[in-house]
């Protein structure tokens, strides 16, 4: 029977999607009664055909919400996992010890999403961590990731999964949530 690559991918897969679904369902709704939040933008960020003369563009954005002050950093993060320079922990959902070996938090990474997404493509293979194929839809990207195989080293021992998505007013701020399997 051939070898499957990254046997505990799937695992991690699958409780990544289950934590991000409850991630989604734990949020309350915003009230019915909140604003909606209008943005305006320069017309050089925001393509359109309607620009008035003063060079702004106005749209609205559905609830939102602002980016959290940091919490203390998660040291369980691989010091050879390259995150864009001013990401910070909100939120550490590890338990003290983690017995399962998994770990969990949620970033704010001072880039678009597109950036992001680019910045991980571009640097995480030439650190030593290989990626899955990835999805992304409107507003969010996620993907799988593992350490590469060193020389005469055993490579899949170690990975998780990556959600991004803009999920703060700050548009130029991504919400990350980061799972690692030791």
């Amino acid at each position: 029977r051939p070898r499957r690559p990254f046997p505990f991918l799937a695992s991690v897969a699958a409780m990544a999607v289950l934590v991000m679904m409850s991630a989604g369902c734990s949020r309350s709704p915003a009230p019915a009664s909140a604003p909606p939040t209008t943005v305006a933008t320069s017309a050089s960020t925001q393509p359109s055909t309607s620009v008035p003369a003063g060079g702004t563009t106005r749209f609205t954005l559905g609830p939102c919400q602002p980016v959290p002050p940091p919490a203390a950093p998660a040291a369980w993060i691989p010091s050879d996992l390259p995150l864009p320079p001013g990401t910070f922990t909100v939120q550490d959902f590890t338990p003290q010890g983690s017995p399962s070996g998994t770990y969990q938090a949620i970033l704010a990474v001072p880039n678009g999403l597109a950036d992001f997404v680019r910045y991980v493509a571009a640097q995480w293979h030439d650190a030593g961590w290989a990626q899955g194929r990835g999805e992304a839809e409107q507003g969010e990207a996620e993907n799988t990731y593992s350490r590469l195989a060193a020389a005469g080293g055993d490579s899949g021992r170690q990975g998780g999964a990556w959600r991004a998505r803009e999920a703060y007013c700050d548009k130029g701020t991504v919400e990350l949530l980061l799972i690692l399997k030791k």
